[in-house]
């Protein structure tokens, strides 16, 4: 089914590209529209797949645009990947670093059409490994800001409300270091094996005890201040200062990108402890994925 994004987009030229689709049979009789919708869907399987190999079970619930996985289906079929556990190593990992750059920036918030046509046609238009230069040339060329996430980028996410949708490129960036550090959710499980309603939003510095020191909301569920726990752990902590339980965490402190130093865990340190964790977040980015975090 050969229609470009912007017959897509165009509600009367979609309904009109449609209707002269399910018009048309192959040679065997059977509808060229249907055998279309079949032939994709494995791909776009095969795409979801992908994500949860390179990053995480819960990743494509994280994801802040659902485009990206337009662009992961026609790379899988164009190399005919049904299999996401066949994907070249140096394949997946280049398509980790291009969904966090993507979804981090909201690369496809504006002109979605057009920058989703191209990248399409990119990574059909070639028979080699999933190159992560190629859609990043696109990026530079439409929004050039957005080929790297920096330290500046990261303490954003200090005022963003990681509870709501205006933080969830935070939050999945967040998901995303988390996994590669191989972090758990404290019972024993690694963060990247569970699902999203396995996986808790946790305070913690909790927000009761913040309110009355007249912290802002923003500060509070921002990316300084959240990890991801269990639900049944997290609803034994909702009220509990850092400093009666941080210490259980043991190594989990590092892999959760929790600072050391317990000075930093009374509440008169708050703001100083969520710049220190934002940096630990942007640090270990810089050491897993150099292409992206600069």
């Amino acid at each position: 089914m050969d229609l470009k994004q912007r017959q897509i987009d165009d509600v009367e030229r979609f309904r009109s590209a449609v209707r002269g689709l399910a018009a048309q049979v192959d040679l065997t009789g059977r509808s060229v529209l249907s055998r279309a919708f079949e032939e994709s869907i494995p791909f776009f399987r095969s795409a979801i797949g992908l994500v949860r190999r390179c990053i995480g079970n819960a990743a494509p619930s994280f994801l802040t645009t659902q485009l990206s996985l337009v662009v992961l289906a026609a790379y899988m079929h164009s190399r005919a990947h049904r299999d996401p556990g066949k994907v070249p190593e140096a394949d997946a990992e280049a398509v980790r670093d291009w969904l966090v750059l993507v979804n981090f920036h909201g690369y496809y918030s504006a002109n979605p059409s057009g920058r989703l046509q191209k990248d399409i046609e990119t990574v059909k238009g070639s028979c080699d490994p999933f190159s992560f230069d190629d859609p990043l040339s696109n990026i530079k060329e439409t929004k050039g800001g957005a080929t790297t996430i920096t330290t500046s980028h990261i303490m954003r996410g200090l005022d963003a409300d990681l509870l709501r949708r205006s933080g969830q490129p935070y939050l999945f960036v967040l998901y995303t270091a988390l996994c590669l550090s191989g972090a758990s959710d404290r019972e024993g499980t690694l963060i990247k094996e569970l699902g999203p309603e396995s996986l808790a939003r946790h305070h913690l510095f909790p927000r009761s005890l913040l309110r009355t020191v007249g912290e802002e909301e923003g500060l509070i569920s921002g990316i300084g201040n959240i990890t991801l726990i269990s639900p049944s752990l997290n609803s034994e902590l909702p009220d509990r200062p850092p400093a009666e339980y941080l210490h259980q965490y043991g190594e989990e402190l590092r892999k959760h990108f929790i600072p050391e130093d317990r000075e930093l865990w009374g509440n008169d340190r708050f703001e100083e402890f969520c710049e220190r964790r934002a940096e630990l977040i942007h640090s270990f980015l810089k050491e897993r994925m150099p292409r992206v975090a600069k």
